[in-house]
């Protein structure tokens, strides 16, 4: 199958660029659970020359953020500061959904009450997951699976009925050429299952009404040499492509390619490149 593209960019999109050890995605398998369910925590720790450390150290935060903190994570927690050390065979703590998700917050010591965490567009809420090698560190988003919370009862039986747990999705194919020549341009692609653009349902509680949606899902491209035009594009009929222009220099480029879908279901796959 052929993917035809358009007129090329002539930028250069840096974010794409491994050039020092780094990890690039964070997951739990399964892709969403309750609290006090079991998880398995991986992550792909990628090097633009030496092979990353197989030994990952895990820990998940226990601080949610303020209402004023507007990063991914509280500042304690990215610290390292409220940080519980965990196994990659690891368990939702109990009470995931009163830090992170629609329950009452709990309160300690003298501390102001915090309000209970909104969800997200998708009505989904997550527990922050730090993996951590010797030389980077990266913050992943495990989906909780918590009770619906502010609906009515006939809304919350409704919800329960239609609401499907979210699954990772698949990658069917990689659009990559194993060799090209030194300045060479081409399309990189990726191509996911049909079914991984799932249907699901959402909560918004302004309309006090449920709605049907349907994931969108988004590529990032990564490499060790080179230049592409688009690091980050999102899928469109299960493919997205981009442009990868090859170093001045004959050698060998690895590359990563890293799905994730709206509600935080996440896939990588891996590829090499001669460079002639």
């Amino acid at each position: 199958m052929i993917w035809l593209i358009g007129c090329l960019p002539t930028f250069e999109d840096r974010a794409g660029r491994v050039d020092e050890p780094r990890i690039l995605a964070v997951r739990g398998l399964p892709a969403e659970a309750r609290p006090n369910a079991p998880i398995t925590l991986e992550a792909l720790a990628v090097s633009p020359e030496e092979p990353m450390p197989s030994s990952v150290q895990w820990s998940y935060c226990e601080e949610p953020r303020t209402v004023d903190e507007r990063t991914a994570v509280t500042a304690a927690c990215a610290q390292g500061d409220a940080l519980v050390s965990v196994t990659a065979a690891t368990v939702i703590p109990g009470d995931a959904c009163a830090r992170f998700g629609p329950n009452p917050p709990p309160v300690e010591g003298d501390e102001p009450p915090r309000r209970p965490a909104d969800p997200d567009p998708t009505g989904g809420y997550f527990l922050p997951y730090q993996a951590a090698t010797e030389a980077a560190r990266a913050f992943g988003f495990q989906r909780i699976r918590c009770d619906l919370s502010g609906a009515t009862r006939v809304i919350f039986d409704a919800f329960e009925d239609r609401y499907v747990e979210n699954e990772h999705p698949t990658i069917e194919a990689l659009l990559v050429p194993e060799r090209l020549g030194v300045g060479e341009t081409v399309t990189l692609g990726v191509r996911t299952a049909p079914e991984d653009a799932e249907p699901y349902v959402v909560y918004v509680a302004e309309e006090s009404a449920l709605f049907d949606r349907i994931e969108t899902l988004t590529a990032s491209f990564y490499t060790t040499a080179g230049g592409l035009s688009q690091s980050r594009v999102e899928l469109a009929d299960g493919r997205a492509t981009t442009q990868f222009t090859a170093p001045s220099e004959p050698g060998v480029v690895e590359g990563w390619v890293v799905v994730v879908d709206a509600r935080g279901g996440v896939v990588w796959d891996g590829f090499t490149m001669e460079i002639r």
